[in-house]
C-alpha cells in the first residue's frame, strides 16, 4: 500500500517537473515542489491521524494508523501556510516577471481538491477511487496516446503531425481506450472472481472461476502473481518521466 501511495505522491511531482521543465532551479521552484508534495501528504497525514475510515487504500489495516486527532489542528495550520506561501510567490511571480504558469497551477489546484476531497472532505470509498485512483490513471493514458499517436503520425506522412491530428482520430481513440477497458475488466474480474468476491454482479463471468479460497497454498502462490502488473507498472514509471526524445513535441502538455 505504501508503495502505492509513493508512486501516486511521485506522479504529481512528474507532471509538476514536466510543466515546469523551462523555469530556473531556484527557490521559487523549490516552493513549487513544497506544495505539490503537501496538496498529497496533507490528506494523508490527516488520514494516518485521525484514524481507521469507512474505506481503504486496498484492504484493511494496510496502513499504520496513528490515532492521534490532536495533531491534525497543528497538520492543517502548516498545510495553510505552505498554501499561503505558494500563494505569494505566484503573485509575485505575475506582478515582478508578468509570467502566469497556467498548466502548472492548474495541476498544483487539481492535485489539492482531489486529494482532500477524496480522503478528508467525503471520506468515502467511491469518492476516494474517483478523485483519486480513476483520475491517476488518465494522466498515463493522455501520455501514451499523445507519445504513440506522434509516433504513428511522423512515420505515416514523414513530419510533424499537428496537435488536431494526434487528438482527433475518433477509431484510434476508441480502439485504444477499448483495449485498456477490456483488459482492466479481465483483470479486475479475475482478482474478484478468485481472491475478493465482492462485486460478483458486475462480474458474472467470475462465477465460472473455480472456489480457491480454502487453498491457502493456491491463494499464496495467484496473489503476489496478479500483484505483478500493478507492481511493475509502479517500477517503469520511473522510466517514463526519464523518457527523452528530441523529436517528441512535448509541449502538447503545456497548451
Amino acid at each position: 500500500a505504501y508503495l502505492a501511495v509513493f508512486h501516486f505522491i511521485r506522479q504529481q511531482y512528474g507532471f509538476l517537473r514536466l510543466y515546469t521543465r523551462n523555469e530556473k532551479q531556484n527557490l521559487l521552484k523549490r516552493i513549487d515542489s513544497v506544495m505539490i508534495y503537501s496538496s498529497t501528504l496533507y490528506p494523508l497525514l490527516y488520514w494516518h491521524f485521525d484514524g481507521q475510515q469507512s474505506f481503504n487504500w486496498f484492504t484493511d489495516n494496510d496502513f499504520i494508523y496513528l490515532d492521534s486527532p490532536s495533531a491534525i489542528p497543528i497538520l492543517t495550520a502548516l498545510y495553510l501556510f505552505i498554501i499561503l506561501i505558494y500563494l505569494i510567490k505566484e503573485v509575485y511571480i505575475f506582478f515582478i516577471h508578468k509570467s502566469f504558469n497556467l498548466p502548472k497551477n492548474i495541476l498544483v489546484v487539481g492535485t489539492m481538491l482531489s486529494w482532500y476531497f477524496g480522503i478528508v472532505y467525503f471520506k468515502g470509498d467511491v469518492t476516494f477511487t474517483l478523485l483519486n485512483v480513476v483520475s491517476h490513471g488518465f494522466p498515463y493514458y493522455a501520455l501514451v496516446w499523445a507519445y504513440g499517436n506522434s509516433k504513428s503520425m511522423d512515420a505515416g506522412r514523414g513530419r510533424r503531425a499537428t496537435v488536431l491530428d494526434r487528438v482527433f482520430k475518433p477509431i484510434n481513440l476508441v480502439f485504444f481506450i477499448g483495449i485498456l477497458l477490456v483488459f482492466a475488466y479481465m483483470e479486475e474480474m479475475v482478482w474478484d472472481g478468485l481472491v475478493w468476491k465482492e462485486h460478483l454482479n458486475v462480474f458474472p463471468l467470475s462465477l465460472k472461476l473455480p472456489d480457491i479460497s480454502s487453498s491457502h497454498l493456491l491463494m499464496s502462490f495467484l496473489i503476489p502473481l496478479f500483484s505483478l502488473p500493478q507492481l511493475f507498472h509502479y517500477f517503469i514509471d520511473g522510466f517514463i518521466w526519464k523518457l527523452k526524445d528530441d523529436n517528441f513535441n512535448w509541449s502538447i502538455f503545456l497548451k
